[in-house]
Formats: C-alpha cells, sequence, structure tokens
C-alpha cells in the first residue's frame, strides 16, 4: 500500500524474493517499474487488503494510513498489518490500539536506509509486535533488510529508536557544515576542512561507544576536561561565529547545555554530566 519512492523499493524487493505481491497507490502510473515483475495492481484499498494475509503500509504518515483504512478495518480482520510509514511513538501506540480493536495483528516498523538500499544488507528495519503478529510478519521483513531487529512489543519504540538515530544524522550534517563555514570565512582552503574533519569523524564510533559506556554507569566523571572547560570553548566558538556573522545556534545551544549542567554541580565532571539536563522531563 503505497508506492512513493520507498513504497516502490519496499515492492520491488518483495517481489524479487519471491513474494505474491498486490499493490495499491492512488495513482496507477508508479506501479510501472512493476509490471515485468509480475505483480498485481488493485483497483482499490479494499481489494488489496483482501488478496493477502500480510499488508505492508508505506505512506506519508499514520493519518494516511488511518485515513486509507479507516472504512476497512473488518476487511484486515484476522490479518497482519505492518506499518512501515512515519510517524511519532503516540501515534504508532494509538494505530495499535486500532489494529487490536479491528482483530487486527499488528506490526510497527521504522526503515533505517535510502530506498535503494532496501532488501540489502544496507537497510535496517525495526519492528515491534505481539509474538503472534511477528511470527506472520518475520519472513517479509527478512526479504526487506539485511538487519532486521526486533525491539519488543511496545509498538512505540521503533518510532523513537529512528527519531534518535535521524537527530544524531542531522546533528552531524549540521556540525560539519558550521566548521566547514568557520573555514570558510577565515580563507581556510575547503580541502583542508575535508581532511580534518574526516579525521575527526573516523574517531566518532569509538568516542560514542564510551560516552554511552559511561552513561550506561551512571558515570559523569571525564579524564579528558572538565565540563567547565568545555563550556569555555563552547563559549569561544560562539564568540568567534558572532564576530564572523555567522549562525550561532548550535555552538550556544552547546554552550546553554554545559553552564545548565554547571549549575546543576557538574563543574568538574566531564562532557557526559551534560545528559543529567537532557534526560530531565521538563514540567
Amino acid at each position: 500500500m503505497g508506492l512513493g519512492r520507498m513504497g516502490l523499493a519496499l515492492a520491488q524487493a518483495l517481489a524479487r524474493a519471491g513474494h505474491d505481491l498486490t499493490v495499491w497507490n492512488r495513482t496507477a502510473s508508479p506501479s510501472a517499474p512493476l509490471r515485468e515483475l509480475d505483480v498485481a495492481l488493485a483497483d482499490s484499498v479494499e481489494s488489496a487488503c483482501a488478496s493477502s494475509e500480510v499488508v505492508v503500509v508505506s505512506v506519508t504518515d499514520y493519518a494516511a494510513t488511518r485515513e486509507m483504512l479507516g472504512e476497512i478495518g473488518s476487511v484486515l480482520e484476522g490479518r497482519t498489518l505492518i506499518q512501515l510509514s512515519s510517524g511519532t511513538p503516540s501515534e504508532a501506540r494509538a494505530m495499535a490500539r486500532w489494529a487490536a480493536a479491528q482483530g487486527i495483528d499488528y506490526v510497527d516498523g521504522a526503515i533505517v536506509g535510502f530506498p535503494w538500499a532496501i532488501g540489502t544488507a544496507d537497510a535496517i528495519i525495526f519492528y515491534a509486535g505481539s509474538e503472534t503478529a511477528i511470527a506472520a510478519a518475520a519472513a517479509v521483513i527478512a526479504d526487506l533488510s539485511g538487519t532486521p531487529l526486533h525491539v519488543g512489543d511496545d509498538a512505540g519504540h521503533p518510532a523513537i529508536i529512528d527519531g534518535a538515530l535521524i537527530l544524531n544524522t542531522m546533528a552531524i550534517f549540521i556540525a560539519n557544515m558550521v566548521g566547514r563555514a568557520m573555514c570558510d570565512t577565515e580563507g581556510v582552503a575547503a580541502q583542508a576542512w575535508t581532511v580534518v574533519g574526516g579525521m575527526m569523524l573516523d574517531a566518532v564510533p569509538s568516542l560514542v561507544l564510551d560516552l554511552n559506556a559511561a552513561l550506561d554507569r551512571s558515570d559523569f566523571s571525564g579524564a579528558e576536561a572538565s565540563l567547565t572547560t568545555w563550556a569555555h570553548g563552547a563559549d569561544l566558538i560562539r564568540d568567534a561565529l558572532t564576530e564572523r556573522g555567522l549562525d550561532t545556534t548550535l555552538a550556544g545551544g552547546i554552550a546553554d547545555l554545559a553552564h545548565r549542567a554547571i549549575d546543576r554541580g557538574h563543574g568538574d565532571d566531564g562532557f557526559a554530566a551534560i545528559y543529567d539536563v537532557l534526560s530531565t522531563v521538563r514540567g
């Protein structure tokens, strides 16, 4: 259900894996690449869902899914619904409750990877659902991802993991662009930043693993430098960006977090102490 870029990639992977596949999309034209793969094109949502025991949905969001399936819940009764659309944990849990009320076995999943990676080891799918639903969906999910990871029965967990990963990726991209802008405005050759920035990125995996290990131990101490030193460094970077008229959102945000953690008594701890601020639920 749904033949956008991701939906089409999912359909192609399933067809090539030998599944008996029926597809539906609001317009028929996106299904053209599937004709040579012996894929059936349904003329309605209802007929598409009635054709298979497992229904995979990849549309814009959960609201689009509910709009699409809302009137045909009875058709899906006794079938397995795999939701691979984007959404929030609360939307996923609401979808799971709706499915349960309709007698539908529900699996919620989140895809990490671009459309071209679907069906290969480069795609990861986090999925959650009941034991019964997972058993019915396992073969389908295995043909979509080289690394399918079951994260429990809470339908909201794939979405929160996906959101956390996307945030990490965007943060790395933004940090890289800020670093490049700093160098550009000072006349540093772009190639120099590419080399130095690449060296830093190579070190990131081990640094993050060490950080997560410390957080697992609730250990905020750090031998690398005190949080007071880190905060001073963030202040200097923010000031340098200000002098050049560059955006200070990232550096200013980091400085603010560091100073708030220092205000909580973490001045002599390490950078990990910022987690005390980030993990506090605001009223």
